[in-house]
């Protein structure tokens, strides 16, 4: 509090992707909030990297702040805040990453392994949101928001306080209809855990995947100052449809082998995005997936993204790959890897063979077995008691059985399954082909989830299939 008082220069410095843009802009309302002169610096994925290095050093150097902030890296930047402090500047650490052997010797570290709060994980944009809480002496609907974004952008297990409070952000959604939240949802009436997690993350997602220069200030200015806010939406609205178009087109380029035990891929696009095509082959192909494209910033280097099932193990594979390659990290089943180019085909050959000898256990969810008549509105609100739903605690998964395939109706060109019950229920099956059915077979089971739909502005229950069976 002292330096917002004296009016000292504040630096908060962040992370390029939705958990450090999110940390950001909490931090930023809050000083701009208690009349602080605060500024934002979120570094380039391509040109700086993630966390505090030698350009990101310079740049803090050149701006003079009295205090620095890092929100969701630092806690391994040791020599980096070593020389921060040496210059004359006070540095708060509030991260959420493992700890390492040791700690930087900053002003003050705020991590939740260093306070009694609890044991389940934290993205750094809670963290922060307890730290402005604090600050603030109250609690912020709006901050506590962005908190809860950046609890479902890092995959944050939903339970425990990390669940109650993306539950009390969908409802003070459902109550103020924050604009800058409001502008990115693609006109969803309701705005629940799925809209957040696969119609608004990407979008912001998207800027810091795809831009090579420092712009993502301009995200922080959107969500902590109300900044441009028309302008900036219709921006990561393009930003993430170039995102979709360049990832589907690098996919179709690609010529895969169907026999191959794992997929390895080089493809044109920027290293931002590989983990987005390789998650995406994993689940197409259900194979462990590592999908290289070439450095930014390092000629003939090659930047991997890895995904796999559970049966891999990515720290295991990666101690048989380090002869040949320049560095990896990650944890089980999601990783990178850089490499040179002329190691590419030595290390594919480590790769398939690990592949192989190791092959991804794809395991299907459980479900339960359920006729049309019990897709009511009542059982629908107690599945929605029970959310919202996440990571460590899954949406419940459903066999819709005996559904007559007399009920079946499909799209105009014949690709997509929509179907209506007696009983008033939708079904919805994308990319389910009318020549994928059975017609001579009077039943049809679906398996997928129970959601709300809307026609004209009413609910109306909808089963969305994922896959289907007929005996």
């Amino acid at each position: 509090m002292d330096a917002i008082a004296k009016k000292e220069p504040i630096l908060v410095f962040g992370d390029y992707d939705c958990d450090g843009i999110m940390a950001s802009s909490i931090m930023v309302s809050c000083l701009t909030t208690l009349g602080a002169d605060v500024s934002c610096l979120i570094p380039s994925r391509y040109l700086d990297g993630y966390g505090l290095g030698k350009t990101t050093v310079q740049e803090i150097l050149l701006r003079k702040p009295g205090l620095l902030l890092t929100v969701d890296n630092g806690i391994s930047s040791v020599k980096e805040i070593e020389e921060l402090q040496d210059s004359g500047i006070d540095v708060i650490v509030l991260d959420h990453h493992e700890i390492g052997p040791e700690l930087p010797h900053a002003f003050s570290i705020l991590h939740l392994d260093l306070i009694p709060f609890g044991k389940t994980p934290v993205s750094a944009g809670f963290l922060t949101y307890l730290f402005a809480k604090f600050l603030l002496r109250k609690d912020d609907p709006y901050l506590a928001t962005l908190a809860a974004l950046s609890t479902i952008s890092d995959c944050m297990p939903l339970i425990s306080y990390n669940q109650k409070l993306v539950a009390l952000s969908l409802r003070f959604l459902r109550k103020y209809d924050f604009l800058t939240i409001r502008s990115l949802a693609d006109d969803s009436p309701r705005i629940d855990e799925r809209v957040l997690g696969m119609t608004i993350i990407p979008q912001i997602n998207a800027v810091g995947r795809l831009l090579k220069e420092r712009e993502l200030d301009r995200l922080v200015a959107y969500f902590a100052l109300f900044r441009n806010v028309e302008s900036t939406a219709i921006w990561m609205k393009e930003q993430n449809e170039e995102r979709k178009e360049m990832t589907k087109r690098a996919g179709s380029a690609l010529s895969l082998d169907p026999d191959a035990p794992g997929i390895v891929a080089l493809a044109d696009l920027p290293e931002g995005l590989n983990g987005l095509l390789a998650n995406r082959l994993l689940s197409e192909w259900g194979k462990t997936t590592i999908v290289f494209s070439p450095s930014f910033s390092e000629k003939g280097l090659l930047v991997g993204s890895l995904r796999a099932n559970p049966g891999f193990s990515f720290v295991d594979f990666l101690e048989k790959t380090r002869p040949i390659i320049e560095k990896g990290g990650g944890h089980d089943l999601a990783g990178g890897i850089s490499l040179r180019e002329e190691n590419l085909e030595a290390f594919k050959e480590i790769f398939l063979s690990y592949c192989k000898e190791h092959p991804a256990e794809k395991k299907e969810k459980e479900a339960m077995r359920i006729d049309v008549s019990e897709v009511t509105m009542e059982n629908f609100r107690f599945l929605r008691s029970l959310g919202p739903f996440g990571h460590d605690n899954e949406e419940p998964r459903f066999d819709l059985v005996n559904v007559p395939t007399s009920f079946l109706g499909f799209s105009k060109n014949q690709e997509h399954m929509l179907a209506t019950c007696e009983n008033g229920v939708k079904i919805v099956g994308f990319r389910m082909p009318r020549s994928s059915f059975a017609f001579g077979n009077p039943f049809v089971t679906f398996h997928g989830r129970i959601g709300i739909d809307f026609y004209k502005q009413k609910p109306q229950l909808t089963f969305y299939a994922d896959r289907k069976t007929q005996d």
